[in-house]
């Protein structure tokens, strides 16, 4: 059925009180001298409009809307000006309906397009959060008398280099003259001042980058009023969405400058190297020692202002300068790619000091205005550091190459041969080692079986013997970037009595090594593996020894990088029994051990004996350290003091509630931690020594099977 009385309504141009909740809005918003007008977007018969306190929503003035759609407030009688924040309703009959500015309204009531200043305050139109019209009353700001200061920024504006901000500050001349914009970075002390011009109420400021060269990292940008309260730049608008980068140089690149706005709207910007990624690649070597490599770059920020006829690889030695530089070709493609080609002969960077590494970064430079602009190359493509290899030899064979960093940059290395290596099975077991992996010389292929000498490597830790046995290859048909590495696997079985020789020394560490002889060289690397969980206090295997005056203990673990090593402990006959082989009974009192490094007594673990022994003389509290050691005199009047490796060590330790130390636990334990219950159920505590801040340290919980329970720290920063 037709709605007759809706068809009228519409003629007439009015909205029907059905539709008023959902249309009804304002059109537009003027403050002109003492007066503030609303126009509504449609006709409402029998309406006002309300106006309310924000904070307390008490009603402040109520006007009538006229036939127009018109509302008038005088803005010194209604009592605007006591309220920080006011509200808008339109009132039709007894219900109140929030009024909301349109789309246009909405979009305009940036910045401060319909601000009016009057005497001592500012009367600021904006549209909230919920997308309600609102009107706040901001008061002048004097010198002094208040930390509240109206201030913003209302204009960004880039060009090449430099940068213009402009916003308004509402306070009196005082505040201005000791007032400036800065730029922070962040985490860091390093600001810089930058000149900043009033006018009025409005400021504005350069941020000229060829001057100040602001390193790679995160800024923020403030008010700084009299060089110590400092203001946040908030942006309220989106000011900055469409704006460009900018590009600035400084010794060996050029950086790009982004604006952007933080999710709490403060205006900040990024510094960081200005990159050119590279999408596809490839190299092949063309002469002894000559490379030619070919690819598409993303190219979507060169412009007319580039002049590619002159570009060039600029290639950088790190550490010195010495740069190089090779003619480069590009090519427009579609979607803003660009086809490369350069050739590089390495001889033109090759060092002649053979027995260092090094390294050369590599750059895009391309004259732009005048001013030559050197853009990293980014990549992700390992492939290229296989296909642009070279070898030569000198007293040592020696590589060059190009090869993706893990930043992702493309860089040169020049180093000798590398040995990869990784364990793919090991174990202790009737005495023996077993391991099985593979491990190569990068790039040299092995095809046939004789073709490459290679040795396990056992090296005691201390003494630094070697223990070797013939690692030889075993066919597993790898083949890795198109080199082929047939015979690289290995098994082998060692007998652990062959380097283990019985001692009475109490723990031992043995280093895994696999070492190659290639022609004139002979390289060795640790034994591990390539993905491994580590554990400080864990063993991946375990081996007991038997011996006329007790056991040797053999474990095989891991180092925090990931390496092999082999430890061993020396067990007495008589201390066998305090290992938890089996479930002992807890104790039924505290039995504290407490200690450091094996030999000292002079850190936090000297100190909290001492202050136990002092205090609380009665308590089962006990120090551990080695028989011979200087700091023994420290401790030794306070009693309760073991020697480690002693029967009374063993006893204590399998015996403690609670292990207390300043280091690693396992310093002071006469056995690995697994091999005790008091380890595994009891507590444990890292008293900690000196103040770490931002360090990371390896007593993280993460490093550890068994935790500590408490770690002492010196400050909420260091908890967190």
């Amino acid at each position: 059925m037709v709605n007759i009385s809706k068809i009228i309504h519409s003629l007439k141009g009015e909205v029907s009180q059905e539709e008023i909740k959902k249309d009804i809005k304002a059109a537009s918003i003027i403050i002109r001298n003492t007066s503030l007008y609303v126009t509504l977007t449609a006709k409402v018969k029998k309406s006002k409009l309300i106006v309310r306190d924000m904070k307390n929503n008490q009603v402040m003035n109520e006007t009538n809307i006229d036939k127009e759609g018109n509302a008038c407030i005088n803005i010194t009688d209604s009592g605007v000006l006591e309220a920080p924040k006011i509200a808008f309703y339109i009132r039709i009959g007894e219900e109140e309906i929030r009024l909301k500015p349109d789309r246009k309204l909405s979009a305009n009531l940036k910045g401060f397009s319909h601000v009016l200043e009057l005497e001592d305050v500012l009367i600021v139109p904006y549209t909230t959060i919920k997308g309600n019209l609102s009107v706040k009353v901001i008061k002048r700001h004097y010198y002094g008398e208040s930390d509240e200061l109206p201030y913003g920024v209302s204009r960004v504006l880039v060009d090449n280099h430099k940068a213009e901000l402009g916003g308004w500050l509402f306070s009196d001349n005082q505040t201005k003259s000791n007032s400036q914009i800065t730029m922070k970075k962040r985490a860091s002390n390093l600001s810089y001042r930058l000149p900043t011009i009033f006018d009025g109420n409005y400021w504005s400021a350069e941020v000229n980058l060829n001057d100040i060269h602001p390193s790679k990292g995160i800024w923020d940008f403030y008010l700084e009023v009299n060089n110590d309260k400092n203001y946040r730049i908030l942006i309220e608008n989106n000011l900055i969405e469409n704006l460009d980068s900018q590009v600035f140089n400084v010794k060996r690149e050029s950086r790009w400058h982004t604006f952007y706005k933080t999710k709490n709207d403060g205006l900040s910007s990024t510094v960081k190297s200005a990159a050119v990624q590279i999408l596809d690649v490839k190299a092949e070597i063309v002469s002894k020692y000559k490379v030619k490599c070919s690819g598409t770059m993303d190219g979507a920020f060169i412009n007319n202002d580039h002049d590619l006829e002159k570009a060039e690889l600029f290639i950088a030695k790190r550490n010195n300068g010495k740069s190089h530089f090779e003619p480069i070709k590009l090519h427009p493609k579609e979607d803003d790619h660009y086809e490369f080609t350069f050739d590089l002969d390495y001889q033109e960077v090759i060092s002649n000091r053979e027995n260092e590494k090094h390294r050369w970064d590599v750059y895009l430079q391309i004259p732009f205005l005048d001013i030559k602009r050197r853009y990293r190359f980014r990549l992700n493509i390992k492939e290229i550091a296989y296909q642009s290899r070279v070898e030569f030899e000198g007293e040592k064979l020696n590589q060059i190459y190009f090869y993706p960093t893990v930043n992702e940059q493309l860089s040169i290395v020049q180093k000798d041969l590398s040995v990869e290596r990784n364990i793919d099975t090991l174990n202790l077991a009737n005495g023996h080692l077993n391991l099985s992996g593979y491990a190569y010389l990068d790039t040299v292929e092995w095809i046939e079986k004789e073709e490459v000498t290679r040795n396990l490597i056992i090296r005691e830790r201390e003494t630094e013997e070697d223990y070797k046995v013939p690692l030889k290859g075993k066919y597993n048909n790898l083949e890795k970037f198109g080199y082929r590495y047939h015979y690289s696997g290995f098994e082998v079985e060692v007998n652990l009595n062959e380097f283990i020789s019985s001692t009475t020394r109490m723990k031992k560490v043995f280093d895994l090594y696999v070492e190659f002889k290639y022609k004139n060289i002979v390289k060795e690397r640790r034994i591990g593996r390539e993905e491994f969980d580590y554990f400080k206090d864990d063993v991946l295997a375990r081996e007991v020894i038997s011996r006329e005056d007790g056991c040797e203990i053999a474990y095989i673990t891991y180092t925090p990088s990931g390496n092999i090593k082999i430890e061993t402990n020396h067990i007495p006959t008589e201390a066998m029994e305090y290992l938890s082989t089996e479930i002992r009974t807890p104790p039924e009192e505290e039995i504290w051990l407490i200690g450091e490094r094996p030999n000292t007594a002079q850190d936090t673990g000297y100190h909290f004996f001492k202050f136990c022994r002092e205090n609380y003389p009665d308590m089962k509290v006990y120090y551990a350290i080695e028989s011979d050691s200087e700091d023994l005199l420290n401790i030794e009047h306070l009693g309760n003091v073991v020697h480690i490796g002693s029967i009374d060590h063993y006893k204590v330790a399998s015996q403690a509630t609670a292990l207390i130390g300043s280091h690693d636990l396992e310093y002071f334990l006469p056995a690995k931690g697994i091999e005790f219950n008091s380890y595994k159920h009891g507590k444990r505590i890292f008293l900690q020594h000196g103040v770490l801040g931002r360090k990371n340290v390896e007593y993280h919980k993460q490093y550890y099977k068994y935790p500590f329970h408490v770690f002492c720290v010196s400050s909420q920063p260091e908890k967190n």
